[in-house]
């Protein structure tokens, strides 16, 4: 009998599944391989034995690390091992060491911590991001010399613009003398009543004051008849610009008032402009700073301020020994969360109506308070003192602020969160409805003091919070008047919201992808400037721009460069898991894959050109990152057991995401916790199976191989 010999020619589709065995008549069957162990498939089709590895050192105290790859250039390139609130590092095959010993730097990340870092670098700079913690950067200036900065970053990213028009922001400290800034001498005209300065820059609504050069004081008057004595102007009075143009600008007793009227000329004063300086302190407040409960009689005024409860139950106060014990089954409170109380009898001693109490939660049933977040010593009680002891019929509530938008009369039916209150309350619009918080520290405010079409924004940082409608801040950015204004914007990132979950760097723009409480917005830096997120900037004071007459131009104005905030709008709330930079931004998430880019005439991105691509449904995997090789994005769908490409297909003229696991599906069943790309010599992805174990994917998209 004859015998039958095959010859198979090529390996160029690698291991495939069982459940191909079938398909004799395919291409594929015919350059595959039902097991293919310790070979990995060249390019040119045929197959080789695995490349070595090298021992180096373990994993210190052999506990769980994590390695990410810093490549400076100029054949300067580290791993650097992240563990449990250290960092070591590795270079040429080797463990860098300081003194005989493996050198280390104190990390701030946990081993919980690990899994959920993101991580972009730009020269000596890694940028790491995690949904825990403030941003950091891990800085490296010699082979011994890296440390951690916490980023910080100027004027942005924020919130939406409140369009709450009664909940008020101004300043409230005295203008101080670093913030008399002297603007030049006017002329007097009486016959137009207005001063003529060139290249002033004053905006309708600053306040400024005069200050007497020589000789006599001009004098005013408040109506256009001449009867009556004209006023002379002087030194402490303010005076609200109105009218403000390039080359002149009026003056009024009042913010809204009427522009008065010049009856001597005397060319001899000062123009004095009072605003807050770059690094002052300030004492800020939503309305003036104080709020009433809501109560279903009297008239509510407009634009005041009232708290209602969203929340409230019934409490047993009892002795806890040094503090007052509060017993209520599944009370629901957290630590921090704001409470009062109040009772149908008397209220505990030691505690007062309407009084701010920060709750510190012991058990899901018990908690104390404290007069102070955090690390405040609790309110005590004493029961030995000749009052009402435990008091009775006592209740809690977690107060929300509201704000009369329309001056009405309270009544049982016009409560705030009532159908017919939603015509005469609005929410503040300050961490829905509770006003400031202590996890608002440190977080940044933009602000326009400036009413009607004057724009004039500055920004500061919160230094404290001293009530819900109060807080210390330090100015990073002057602000022009202390005028009351409804226009505030928050920033986004702090403790209460949550961090950025990812971070990637896109045409020159330091990109930050979702966090807690915005999980579907993408936040650019201004281009080439990576700490700045300003969404706009002043005209003049920052481009140098001049009118025709010469003036500087004094506005605000939105760039090409200028800082960017992009939300993916979908059916569902798409958990951003990471970002990949290419010409195009691919942004994997929980509802599938989307690309942030210009257009596709032109790709820069822009305020004014944009475009989200939702570009598969396919859903991607939180905690493991993908790769881009050439302009291919490779990445781990949910669950962990396909690998997916988005790739550009000539054939259908668009972008889809290829499973290019789906011949080979039975070795991804242990589950791909990483995959890491190795170009040289065969194109490999390296894929770190859930059970310790290496997988290899020969993949070369010119080829149209992954094998």
């Amino acid at each position: 009998m004859a015998r039958l010999v095959n010859y198979q020619t090529s390996f160029a589709d690698g291991q495939v599944s069982p459940k191909l065995k079938g398909f004799v008549d395919t291409a594929t069957y015919k350059s595959s391989v039902a097991d293919l162990k310790n070979f990995v498939v060249i390019p040119q089709g045929a197959v080789s034995r695995r490349p070595g590895t090298r021992y180096v050192t373990s994993t210190k105290s052999n506990l769980q690390s994590r390695l990410v790859p810093f490549n400076f250039g100029q054949d300067q390139a580290y791993i650097l091992e992240f563990g449990n609130l250290f960092v070591r590092f590795y270079q040429s095959n080797a463990q860098v060491l300081s003194g005989g010993s493996a050198f280390e730097i104190v990390s701030p990340y946990g081993t919980s911590a690990l899994d959920g870092m993101s991580f972009a670098q730009s020269a000596d700079v890694l940028y790491i991001a995690h949904p825990s913690y403030q941003p950091r950067m891990l800085i490296r200036s010699g082979a011994l010399d890296w440390e951690f900065e916490t980023f910080w970053s100027k004027d942005g990213p924020y919130d939406l613009i409140n369009s709450n028009e009664s909940a008020k922001l101004q300043v409230t400290t005295t203008v101080p003398t670093s913030g008399k800034i002297e603007v030049g001498e006017p002329q007097v005209d009486i016959t137009d009543d207005f001063f003529l300065l060139t290249n002033h820059d004053l905006l309708d609504g600053m306040v400024v004051r005069f200050t007497l050069a020589s000789g006599s004081w001009p004098e005013w008057h408040g109506t256009l008849s001449t009867g009556g004595s004209p006023t002379a102007f002087d030194a402490s009075t303010d005076w609200y610009v109105v009218n403000a143009t390039a080359t002149t600008f009026q003056v009024a007793e009042s913010l809204v008032g009427r522009p008065v009227y010049l009856r001597a000329s005397n060319d001899t004063v000062k123009v004095i402009k009072q605003i807050h300086a770059k690094g002052s302190a300030v004492t800020m407040k939503i309305g003036n700073g104080t709020s009433a409960q809501w109560t279903n009689s009297g008239t509510k005024t407009k634009d005041t301020i009232h708290t209602y409860p969203s929340a409230s139950s019934a409490v047993t106060p009892s002795d806890g020994s040094t503090d007052l014990l509060f017993t209520d089954t599944a009370h629901g409170l957290l630590n921090d969360d704001i409470i009062q109380f109040r009772a149908s009898g008397s209220v505990p001693d030691g505690i007062s109506v309407s009084t701010n109490y920060y709750v510190k939660k012991l058990t899901d049933d018990t908690f104390n308070i404290s007069l102070t977040p955090s690390t405040g010593a609790n309110t005590t009680i004493d029961y030995s003192s000749s009052g009402s002891g435990a008091g009775s019929g006592v209740s809690w509530y977690k107060n929300k602020f509201y704000t009369a938008v329309v001056t009405h009369t309270g009544s049982a039916s016009n409560y705030p969160t009532s159908v017919l209150g939603n015509d005469v309350w609005e929410e503040l619009s300050i961490n829905s409805g509770l006003g400031f918080v202590t996890t608002d520290n440190d977080s940044l405010m933009r602000f326009n003091p400036l009413t009607g079409s004057a724009i004039k924004w500055g920004y500061i940082q919160i230094d404290s919070v001293t009530n819900g409608l109060t807080i210390t801040a330090t100015i990073k950015e002057e602000i022009a008047s202390s005028g009351a204004n409804h226009e505030w914007r928050k920033s986004v990132w702090n403790d209460g919201d949550g961090w950025p979950r990812s971070v990637e760097i896109f045409q020159q723009r330091l990109t930050f992808g979702g966090n807690n409480t915005f999980p579907q917005t993408v936040w650019f830096s201004k281009t080439g400037d990576y700490d700045k997120f300003s969404p706009s900037e002043q005209i003049g004071m920052a481009t140098g721009n001049v009118s025709a007459s010469g003036a500087r131009i004094v506005g605000e104005q939105i760039k090409d460069d200028n800082a960017i905030s992009l939300t993916i709008s979908s059916a569902t709330v798409d958990l951003i898991d990471w970002m990949r930079s290419g010409k195009k931004l691919t942004i994997g998430t929980s509802g599938g894959v989307f690309q942030m880019y210009g257009s596709e005439t032109e790709i820069t991105l822009t305020p004014f050109n944009f475009t989200v691509d939702h570009v598969t449904s396919y859903p991607t995997e939180t905690n493991v990152l993908p790769l881009l090789i050439d302009q291919q994005v490779i990445y781990v769908q949910k669950n962990k057991r396909k690998v997916r490409e988005i790739a550009y297909k000539i054939k259908i003229g668009d972008t889809n995401a290829t499973d290019l696991t789906l011949r080979a599906d039975n070795i991804s069943i242990k589950n791909i916790e990483q995959i890491v790309y190795q170009d040289m010599p065969n194109n490999i992805v390296w894929c770190r199976m859930g059970d310790g174990k290496l997988t290899a994917m020969t993949y070369n998209q010119s080829l149209q191989m992954s094998a």
